[in-house]
């Protein structure tokens, strides 16, 4: 099941980061999650378009790093947008 609390700690975050590098879309994002993490691309993508953002997308490349650390933390490693 997936952690809808994390999920919004990550919307909110990218959020933030985006609107102060004037990133409108993410093309590719790195996270680095917990071993037993329930972050899936489809879960995030879902959140972003249920929340009518345009950040995130079926165009992004998510790529999930799995560390041994707590699941309710996730790392956004690296991050390429564009500003159109």
């Amino acid at each position: 099941m997936e952690d809808t609390f994390l999920i919004n700690r990550i919307y909110n975050s990218l959020n933030e980061i985006c609107s102060e590098n004037n990133i409108k879309r993410v093309k590719n994002i790195t996270f680095v999650v917990g071993d037993g993490s329930d972050l899936s691309k489809e879960n995030i993508c879902d959140y972003f378009e249920q929340n009518k953002s345009e950040l995130i997308g079926r165009w992004t490349n998510i790529n999930m790093k799995i560390e041994d650390f707590d699941n309710n933390i996730a790392i956004i490693h690296s991050l390429e947008g564009e500003d159109k």
